[in-house]
């Protein structure tokens, strides 16, 4: 797979200068937590205490559909892990970390956004990270029905139907920033 990775300023090493190409082996680990619910035997419950869905026993995902945000349940992320190594370059070898929560406000009224991106050098151990607090609106927003979900300027999406490419824009300060589309193998 080939990647495109915008320089930053974690040094030569990460980027070479701006739209460097990166080979890149990815591992997508995407998660949503719609809910957390104890039961003590029975039924599992339709909504929570404070009026929240909980995720059902035998619910049938659909997708791309179930990669959108679910502003009935409580709580969501949606998180990747990847590892990006420098064309012609074995000692240019990064791991990168890039999570979006979205929480549903006590009152159910509103969300609120956190995220959290890191990239490290594994040659030089040097570690980079960052986190954002957003609330919805302008800065940031999850996109129902379909993955879209935008934090500031971080943000992950997917292209079109049938396409599963995705798009993650991120960074962590101005020491590192990228721009990848992610293809699955």
């Amino acid at each position: 797979c080939r990647r495109e990775l915008d320089g930053g300023s974690m040094g030569s090493q990460l980027a070479g200068g701006p739209r460097r190409i990166m080979k890149m082996r990815l591992l997508i680990l995407m998660g949503c937590l719609f809910g957390s619910v104890w039961t003590r035997g029975g039924a599992t419950p339709l909504v929570t205490d404070d009026g929240f869905k909980v995720p059902q026993p035998g619910y049938a995902f659909e997708f791309p559909r179930d990669h959108g945000s679910h502003p009935g349940f409580k709580i969501e992320w949606w998180y990747l892990t990847g590892h990006l190594e420098k064309e012609n370059n074995p000692s240019g070898r990064f791991g990168f970390q890039a999570t979006f929560f979205r929480q549903a406000s006590p009152n159910g009224e509103t969300d609120l956004f956190l995220s959290h991106m890191a990239i490290v050098n594994v040659g030089t151990g040097e570690f980079l990270h960052q986190e954002r607090f957003n609330r919805p609106g302008w800065d940031a927003g999850a996109r129902v029905g379909r993955l879209d979900v935008h934090y500031g300027p971080w943000s992950i999406s997917m292209e079109t139907a049938p396409s599963e490419t995705m798009r993650l824009q991120g960074g962590v300060r101005a020491e590192a920033q990228w721009d990848l589309r992610l293809e699955p193998e």
